[in-house]
């Protein structure tokens, strides 16, 4: 997701082998905009979150955006897109990272 993309386009990927438990969901991301939110959606759950600004699109940032429970062990859809294509402001995605808390 970059300033190319558009409010209407998103990105997912598979994680594969997902164990139960309790993870961290966090993003690296630059933004120019204090303002850009995002929608991260994990199996059923999803995240909301306005990312900060960044200062410059190669400057990134980690963004802790909670906790989400994962409840079944397996392969697992992550998916990432704008929350409200209206209101859209661009950002330069890095990675979206899942930590096992317990």
């Amino acid at each position: 997701m970059g300033p190319s993309f558009t409010a209407y386009e998103w990105v997912a990927w598979r994680a594969k082998d997902v164990k139960t438990g309790v993870y961290e969901l966090s993003v690296v991301a630059a933004t120019l905009s204090a303002d850009a939110k995002i929608t991260v959606e994990i199996g059923d759950q999803s995240i909301t979150a306005a990312l900060p600004a960044s200062g410059g699109w190669d400057s990134f940032s980690n963004t802790s955006l909670g906790k989400v429970e994962i409840k079944q062990t397996g392969n697992l859809d992550v998916k990432v897109r704008a929350t409200d294509p209206a209101t859209w402001r661009a950002v330069n995605l890095n990675s979206v990272r899942l930590t096992l808390t317990k």
